[in-house]
């Protein structure tokens, strides 16, 4: 009953956002040690220079009253299904989508902690995380957006 509410929930509030684990970087073979940098135009990579682990989900905002850590604005709640498997340290990519295309990166939130919500007889039935907003370069935005567009089904 609880789980199908907030499966309801999700679906009726929540859009779709990229979950980005970057501490499963697999280097790409693109990578020139002696520059200490990555081929820009790689079709593996996208210019990463590490090959993105990519999901999808449907995820809910909820702004954090954060006041009382000085700093108004920068964290935030996100609620995702219980079978999203976050851990800190991953990146949520709030995208602008066009007709199951990306279009833009909006915001990007890194997790900073994540719990499981557990009801009834012990079922995992959201997950719950607090994360704070993330500035990522320019050059790196652009290739999450091409890795976004090329291994994300629409």
């Amino acid at each position: 009953m609880l789980l199908k509410r907030a499966e309801q929930i999700l679906e009726k509030y929540g859009w779709d956002v990229v979950v980005l684990r970057p501490t499963q970087k697999l280097q790409c073979n693109c990578w020139k040690e002696i520059y200490r940098e990555p081929d820009s135009g790689c079709s593996i990579c996208y210019g990463l220079g590490w090959i993105p682990h990519l999901s999808k989900w449907k995820a809910r905002f909820m702004p954090m009253d954060d006041s009382s850590f000085g700093s108004p604005g920068v964290y935030s709640v996100w609620y995702l299904p219980r079978d999203a498997r976050v851990v800190t340290g991953d990146i949520i990519i709030d995208v602008e989508w066009e007709h199951g295309y990306a279009k833009d990166i909006t915001d990007r939130y890194r997790i900073d902690a994540s719990y499981n919500y557990k009801y009834a007889y012990n079922e995992r039935i959201y997950i719950k995380t607090v994360c704070s907003r993330l500035k990522i370069d320019d050059y790196q935005e652009v290739n999450i957006l091409a890795a976004i567009r090329a291994r994300l089904p629409i």
